[in-house]
């Protein structure tokens, strides 16, 4: 695992969510949207992405109601935030790719090209930032999503029998997981593409069976002493590693039934990976014990904190803030700029970025 800050929510989502994915998302939106757009910034996706991140905490059925004014069902810090009809653009725009660059012939996965690169990047950083203990998992997944797509899986034993399958791998004890590939298929009978495939000496995976013959007794349920091949044992307690993920990230979902394309489902279902990457990193590397709803709604927290935005008054008058000179002593300034979150008046440059970086301003 890299070097982070041990009790930083962000620092540790930072390692899969970095810079180049962010900015890769921001050029792409604001290369897909209509002529009459405010372009993005990366401050504001980050906010964007920590409101979807909070809607898993917060559930409700409509995401309108997160903005309502209804009394019985209102979340006032939602607005605050972002207004309602900002929040909707930004999902209708969101884009990860250039289409313009598209070429069927020459693309690794023509029929994920739409989501591809983040994509990658996302799984990229997946290996590279944790090396998973001796026992993994190796099993399949499926992304609830029933709309037009030709390789929709139907799976009678799934919960969601229709959706997406993927491959995962991921470590058995703790379960952060390290490498994905989603399986593409059409509805013939031809053989199916895989995203990623395991082999021994494959070069970034190697597997090396383990030869052992040993026999252990175990007790039964119904108070039998058998006796049980020691593979048996070991298969059937560390088989479970995808599942117990995928049941973790059930309980506070980024995905949301509504959505209907499929690559923006895709990447909220990335996004609900990284978070439980980002948990179980510092949940491991922190000595104090960390709750995953308590991850979740932290690590929004920090995001609202280390990502404003500078709002210009509505109004002619100024706001008096207080800024240092470069003897560090206090002097009076006057803005129009402040912060609708802290409620405080702050120049854009640079007090704005001090402000909200610096606990001591």
């Amino acid at each position: 695992c890299m070097d982070v800050e041990l009790n930083n929510p962000l620092a540790y989502l930072r390692l899969f969510l970095t810079d180049a994915v962010i900015e890769k998302i921001v050029t792409e939106t604001n290369r897909y949207q209509d002529r009459k757009w405010e372009p993005v910034t990366k401050d504001e996706i980050w906010k964007f992405l920590a409101l979807i991140i909070l809607q898993g905490v917060v559930a409700k059925p409509m995401q309108k109601w997160y903005w309502t004014t209804n009394k019985l069902l209102a979340t006032p810090f939602f607005g605050t935030v972002m207004p309602e009809y900002r929040f909707t653009l930004i999902m209708k725009y969101l884009h990860f790719v250039n289409n313009e660059e598209f070429d069927d012939t020459t693309h690794p996965s023509p029929k994920l090209h739409k989501i591809w690169d983040v994509y990658e990047m996302i799984v990229t950083n997946f290996q590279r930032t944790y090396v998973p203990e001796r026992d993994i998992s190796i099993d399949e997944s499926l992304m609830a999503y029933k709309g037009q797509l030709s390789w929709v899986q139907y799976i009678t034993s799934k919960r969601a029998r229709f959706g997406v399958k993927s491959y995962m791998l991921c470590e058995s004890s703790s379960a952060p997981l390290t490498c994905m590939g989603v399986r593409v298929r059409v509805r013939s009978r031809t053989k199916g593409k895989f995203g990623f495939g395991l082999k021994p000496n494959s070069g970034s995976v190697r597997l090396i069976p383990i030869h052992d013959n040993s026999t252990v007794m175990v007790h039964t349920r119904g108070g039998k002493d058998i006796m049980k091949p020691q593979v048996v044992v070991d298969y059937n307690s560390t088989m479970g590693g995808v599942d117990r993920a995928d049941q973790a990230m059930t309980f506070y979902p980024a995905m949301r039934n509504q959505q209907k394309k499929y690559y923006k489902k895709t990447f909220r279902h990335l996004l609900e990976q990284c978070l439980w990457n980002a948990y179980i990193l510092q949940k491991k590397g922190s000595d104090q014990s960390l709750l995953h709803s308590d991850y979740i709604w932290k690590v929004a927290k920090c995001i609202f904190l280390h990502h404003h935005t500078p709002v210009a008054g509505s109004r002619p008058g100024c706001r008096a803030v207080g800024v240092r000179d470069d003897k560090g002593k206090k002097i009076q300034k006057e803005t129009r700029f402040h912060c609708p979150d802290c409620d405080v008046g702050l120049c854009a440059v640079p007090c704005f970025k001090i402000y909200h970086t610096k606990g001591v301003y």
